[in-house]
C-alpha cells in the first residue's frame, strides 16, 4: 500500500468537497474485482458488480466469496476511487474446480478441452466493456479480452496433445505493458450508481461445448477496476 499527495487530485478534492487539511489524506493503491460465472449457453451480455460478496451467482448458484468479488455493496463501490486502469479475465477454472465428471477425465487437459479452447478464442474477440455512472456512459472499448487483459499469470503458448501434435492454449496476455490505462483518470464517487457490463451487440455470445455426459466446462469471466482510494491517512 503507498500514499502520497498528487496536486492534480488535491486541486479536484477541494473543487469537491472544499477546503480542507489535505496533508492528512492520501491516496491508496487498490482494487475493485469482480468475477461471475460463464453461461455456457452464450449470453447477450455480462454484468458486473451487481452481486456483493455474500450474495448469490446466478449461473453457479455458489454464494460469492472474496475469491469471487471484494465488493460488499450492490452497484456501488462503498468507497472514493480514482480509476487509472481496467482489466478483464477470461478464467478457465482448473481441473479440480471443474465438475466431478470433468475432473475424471484422464485426457481433459491436452485433448478433451480442445472445444472449450476453440470457443474461449471466439469469446475473446468479441464485446464491448461499458461503464455508466449514474446512467451516463463513461467508459466503452470493443474487444475488452483483447485490449484490456488480465496482465497476470504464466505464460502458456502450448500445450501438449494426444500424438505430440502441439495444440494452443488459449490465453490473454501476461504482459503488464498490455494493460488498459484509463486516460483521463474516472472518479468513482463511493455511492455513485455503477454499471458495468460486457455487452454482445452482434447477438450472443459463443456456447461452451459441453463434455462428456452433458456437463459443460467451468468458466468465470471477471473485471478489475484498479486506481487508488481517497481516504484519510491513518
Amino acid at each position: 500500500m503507498i500514499a502520497f499527495n498528487n496536486s492534480d487530485v488535491v486541486n479536484r478534492l477541494v473543487q469537491r468537497f472544499g477546503t480542507a487539511d489535505w496533508s492528512k489524506w492520501g491516496l491508496n493503491q487498490w482494487s475493485f474485482y469482480d468475477y461471475v460465472r460463464y453461461n455456457p449457453a452464450g449470453v447477450t451480455s455480462i454484468p458486473f458488480f451487481s452481486v456483493n460478496v455474500g450474495g448469490t451467482d446466478s449461473v453457479s448458484g455458489l454464494s460469492k466469496t472474496f475469491e469471487e468479488t471484494n465488493a460488499t455493496q450492490s452497484r456501488m463501490l462503498g468507497q472514493d476511487l480514482i480509476l487509472t486502469s481496467i482489466r478483464t479475465h477470461i478464467w478457465l477454472l482448473p481441473k479440480n474446480r471443474q465438475p466431478s465428471a470433468i475432473q475424471a477425465l484422464p485426457s481433459w487437459c491436452y485433448d478433451d478441452s480442445a472445444p472449450t479452447i476453440s470457443a474461449l478464442v471466439d469469446l475473446s474477440n468479441q464485446g464491448i466493456l461499458e461503464i455508466k455512472l449514474g446512467q451516463k456512459l463513461y467508459v466503452q472499448v470493443g474487444q475488452p479480452f483483447l485490449y484490456m487483459p488480465f496482465c497476470k499469470g504464466i505464460d502458456i503458448d502450448q500445450h501438449a496433445a494426444s500424438g505430440a501434435q502441439p495444440s494452443i492454449w488459449m490465453q490473454q496476455s501476461t504482459s503488464p505493458v498490455d494493460k488498459w490505462i484509463q486516460e483521463p483518470e474516472q472518479w468513482i464517487e463511493s455511492q455513485q450508481i455503477l454499471d458495468v457490463a460486457i455487452n454482445f451487440t452482434n447477438g450472443t455470445s459463443p456456447s461452451l461445448p459441453s463434455i462428456g455426459e452433458g456437463v459443460n466446462p467451468s468458466v468465470a469471466i471477471g473485471v478489475w477496476l484498479d486506481g487508488y482510494l481517497v481516504r484519510p491517512m491513518q
